[in-house]
């Protein structure tokens, strides 16, 4: 990887304890849930924020995918996926998640609230957190290749635990 691309990468690696802010999502059966039910503590979780248009998001969504059934193990860790794009009509978000054959869990932020308690400015923003809901690290964009270092700092903190 390039100095380039790891400049691109803006990689935040200070873990963060702030806690997951309470605000309202939907399932892409349009049923509300709240923010802080979408993680699971028995696992670490992959967030990604994505937007319907952008192919960068596609690409970190895939990229994100592979490595974990790759390198991690399907079932060691979660990939949540917040569509922040969709403020009014939500039902082109779920071909596509079901299209891509995704094996991820997918909410939307029709409001933008959770976007905007999360600071997130660009997209894809990817951000690891560990079984305390805890950040290992983030990084905004798409760079081929960083699903390598995202499953290096998964692999650390789950053999920390």
């Amino acid at each position: 990887m390039t100095a380039v691309a790891l400049l691109a990468l803006q990689v935040t690696l200070n873990a963060q304890n702030e806690p997951i802010p309470s605000v309202d999502l939907y399932t892409l059966d349009c049923e509300k849930i709240n923010s802080t039910a979408i993680f699971d503590n028995s696992r670490p979780t992959i967030l990604i924020f994505w937007k319907t248009f952008e192919k960068d998001c596609y690409n970190q969504i895939s990229s994100m995918v592979d490595a974990r059934e790759d390198i991690l193990g399907k079932d060691n860790v979660r990939i949540v996926c917040i569509c922040i794009d969709c403020t009014g009509k939500t039902t082109h978000v779920k071909p596509i998640i079901y299209g891509k054959d995704w094996d991820v869990k997918a909410y939307i932020d029709k409001n933008g609230d959770f976007k905007r308690a999360m600071n997130v400015v660009n997209t894809p923003l990817t951000i690891l957190y560990d079984t305390d809901n805890s950040v290992i690290c983030q990084y905004a964009g798409y760079c081929c290749g960083a699903e390598e270092m995202v499953c290096e700092k998964l692999k650390s903190s789950i053999a920390l635990k």
